[in-house]
């Protein structure tokens, strides 16, 4: 084992992050766990190679995320982009040097900058919002300021990319609790910012063009009962023109893999 995320939280991604002053490549990740009262989240990483040791990068003091989604390294600028959660303020995205340092907030304060991916033009910054209370949307952000690129079906939490492309799908989940816990396990009304019952991959080229892919149904177990209905993609970046996707809890997708080519 080379490392136990202390109070058996979990890791939604790990990223790789490239020091800019050396050969130097660190894994990190932050934490992420069910976490209502904002309690403090950690940002841990390592350094590849044989002799490292895992060490606490950064400290989210309490009350200020819910957790962390993904971490994405700036190939362009000395700039490392936290993307944090859920809900109010706690739904940001951060920026800090590749030594995670200097954190400061980029964007927050609403759902639309509630990401779980970014993708990069130079300084500027593409990402898909992930929420289930509202509509959700691709956006293009430059300098703190954002605007809409295109609508698209649903909450955007698993991506992929490839030379010349980034592939992104939407999941089908449930809306905010309503208070009955039975009920609410076994309903099978999606979200408000779930446009249909239907998870898309989309592609988004280098001219910032967003196509779908691909669709499929949710299967008919509940989402909370089950799992949410989406395309996930293995970690990584592909070296070619190619990725894979499975499908998850989507009718005549379960279980089997895809291999997309543009």
């Amino acid at each position: 084992m080379d490392f136990l995320i202390p109070e058996k939280k979990t890791a939604l991604y790990l990223s790789i992050v490239k020091s800019p002053n050396s050969d130097r490549r660190y894994v990190c990740f932050g934490e992420y766990f069910s976490n209502p009262d904002k309690d403090c989240v950690n940002v841990w990483a390592r350094e590849i190679s044989p002799s490292a040791q895992w060490f606490l990068a950064h400290k989210f003091e309490r009350g200020m995320i819910n957790h962390v989604h993904n971490i994405i390294d700036s190939p362009f600028v000395d700039r490392v982009y936290v993307l944090t959660g859920d809900f109010g303020s706690a739904a940001a995205i951060w920026t800090c040097t590749k030594e995670f340092k200097s954190f400061r907030v980029l964007l927050s304060g609403a759902q639309r900058v509630r990401a779980c991916w970014a993708t990069f033009r130079q300084t500027d910054i593409i990402f898909a919002s992930d929420t289930q209370l509202e509509l959700n949307n691709v956006y293009f952000s430059h300098d703190g300021s954002i605007r809409k690129i295109d609508v698209i079906e649903g909450p955007s939490i698993y991506f992929a990319e490839a030379k010349g492309c980034v592939y992104f799908s939407t999941s089908v989940e449930p809306g905010a609790p309503s208070g009955n816990f039975l009920r609410d396990l076994f309903c099978r009304k999606p979200g408000v910012g779930v446009r249909s019952n239907e998870a898309y991959i989309y592609s988004l080229d280098i001219a910032n063009t967003i196509a779908p892919v691909l669709k499929a149904e949710k299967d008919f177990i509940p989402m909370r009962l089950g799992q949410f209905g989406s395309f996930m993609f293995p970690s990584g970046v592909s070296g070619s023109e190619q990725v894979v996707a499975y499908g998850v809890a989507l009718k005549g997708f379960d279980d089997c893999a895809l291999l997309l080519s543009r």
